[in-house]
């Protein structure tokens, strides 16, 4: 899967032929693939959600979560520093 994603093809296999190659692969196989794409890298997405988080895109939705935190509507998530909780459960601490 080297080359580059076009159209929802990666080197002319659909993303369907793909979904379907997976569902007939033995348990051991599909949990050896999950394996594989959780070991990942960072990839392009993650690179641009972390650059949105820096530039502040994403405050007025912590904003609002922290708000949601301080009056309980969000129950079991409370912390000293919610806004680092949150970083926590993202993965971007």
């Amino acid at each position: 899967m080297e080359e580059q994603s076009s159209g929802g093809k990666i080197a002319n296999v659909s993303l369907a032929e793909i979904k379907t190659a997976i569902e007939q692969l033995s348990f051991e196989e599909r949990a050896e693939l999950a394996a594989w794409l959780h070991g990942w890298n960072d990839d392009d997405w993650d690179e641009q959600m972390k650059r949105d988080i820096a530039a502040g895109r994403f405050d007025a939705v912590i904003r609002e979560i922290e708000d949601d935190i301080k009056v309980g509507r969000l129950p079991g998530r409370t912390r000293q520093n919610p806004t680092n909780h949150i970083w926590e459960i993202c993965g971007w601490e």
